[in-house]
C-alpha cells in the first residue's frame, strides 16, 4: 500500500487478546475484521490499547504479522514501534518495515523524562534509519509531552519527509501533504492557539 494520502480518517488501534498466557490468534483476526467491517480506515497494531508496552518482542511481532496478513491489503497497517529507548524503537521500525507495513505509528520514549533535544535525537535516528512513513504520537500519559511549536519547525527544517503527522492526546496537529503545506498549517494552528 505505502500511499501517505490512504493514511486518512479513523485508524483503529485494536486490542491484543490472549489466552493461557499466549496471544489469541483466532480471536485477534476476528477483531481485525470486524473492525474493517464496521469501517475503520486503517489498523495500528500494538499501539497503546494493543498494550504494546507488556508485550514481549517476538509477541509484538507475531501480532504485526497476524494484523499484517488478516488486513491482507484491505486498510493500512501502521505498526506501533515506540519503545524505552532508541535501539529498541529501531529495531522494531525495522520490523515493521521489513514485514510490509504501511508506516508506523512511533510515540516518544515511553515512562522516561527525556529533555526535547533527546527526544528529537530518537526520532531524528529512526527517521533517517528506517525509510517508512511515520506518525509521531505523542501521549503525556506515557510519561512526557513533546512541544509541537518546538518539534514540527524543526523537522520541517531539517527535511524530515517520512515524518508526516504529529498526533497528540488532543488529536492532530498536522497531516502532510507537502512540507509547505505543513508549515502553513502550523503557523495556522500556532496563531489559533494563542488567540
Amino acid at each position: 500500500m505505502k500511499n501517505k494520502e490512504r493514511f486518512t480518517g479513523i485508524f483503529c488501534l485494536p486490542v491484543t487478546p490472549f489466552t493461557k498466557g499466549d496471544i489469541d490468534e483466532e480471536v485477534l483476526r476476528s477483531i481485525i475484521d470486524i473492525i474493517i467491517e464496521d469501517g475503520a480506515d486503517g489498523l495500528v497494531p500494538t499501539g497503546a490499547t494493543g498494550e504494546f508496552p507488556y508485550l514481549l518482542h517476538e509477541e509484538r511481532k507475531k501480532v504485526q504479522e497476524i494484523v499484517l496478513d488478516q488486513a491482507n491489503g484491505r486498510v493500512p497497517v501502521i505498526a506501533g514501534t515506540g519503545a524505552t529507548n532508541t535501539k529498541e524503537a529501531l529495531i522494531l521500525t525495522k520490523y515493521a518495515k521489513d514485514i510490509g507495513c504501511d508506516g508506523v505509528m512511533l510515540s516518544h520514549p515511553i515512562l522516561l523524562r527525556a529533555t526535547d533535544d533527546q527526544t528529537y535525537s530518537y526520532y531524528e535516528k529512526i527517521a533517517t534509519s528506517v525509510d517508512i512513513p511515520i506518525v509521531m504520537y505523542n501521549n503525556p500519559n506515557l510519561g512526557q509531552s513533546m512541544r509541537a511549536r518546538w518539534f514540527v519547525p524543526k523537522m520541517v527544517k531539517n527535511g524530515f519527509k517520512s515524518v508526516f503527522t504529529f498526533l497528540g492526546s488532543k488529536g492532530v496537529y498536522f497531516a502532510r501533504a507537502t512540507w509547505t503545506w505543513i508549515a502553513w498549517v502550523m503557523t495556522h494552528l500556532i496563531r489559533a492557539h494563542e488567540v
